[in-house]
């Protein structure tokens, strides 16, 4: 938990109709980005690593390479507010 901040303030993205969201994680536990849906998540990933006009498949495949290699992650809003409550994300 940082600055004794509750998860209300910390947390910039809204819950969707599913009941969650998906957050960017960069390899220092920094959230850089977030989306409703798994795959718009990958896409910002990919877009933060300067690859641009991807199709669907070519940014999972780009994903399971270079964003990972960084420490980027998309991690789900139920494990972020964990991981946030330890201290790992900023």
């Amino acid at each position: 938990m940082s600055d004794d901040k509750k998860w209300e303030e910390f947390v910039r993205c809204k819950q969707n109709a599913a009941g969650g969201f998906y957050a960017c994680v960069d390899g220092a536990g920094v959230w850089f980005d977030s989306a409703a849906d798994f795959q718009t998540a990958i896409h910002w990933c990919v877009a933060a690593c300067g690859q641009f006009g991807l199709s669907t498949e070519e940014e999972l495949r780009f994903f399971n390479l270079t964003p990972k290699q960084r420490g980027m992650s998309v991690i789900h809003s139920d494990i972020l507010r964990k991981m946030w409550e330890a201290g790992l994300i900023s």
